[in-house]
């Protein structure tokens, strides 16, 4: 194998290994943009409940019999 046909392959590999790289790159800022927005419908749901649980809480205290 010549000098010339080593690096050529060589470069390739360096080419595919950075393509690679780039795209592991990519998913993983999309997997936080999910993780993201996920995280913010969780959120909102959370406070949701917690609005409920008050609410709920506050009916208690009043009065069975009026």
């Amino acid at each position: 194998m010549d000098t010339t046909h080593y690096k050529e392959s060589l470069q390739r590999e360096l080419d595919l290994i950075t393509k690679m790289r780039d795209e592991l790159k990519l998913q993983m800022h999309l997997a936080k943009a999910d993780a993201r927005d996920e995280w913010n419908k969780l959120e909102k749901n959370w406070l949701e409940v917690q609005d409920e649980l008050r609410r709920a809480s506050a009916d208690a205290k009043v009065p069975l019999e009026q």
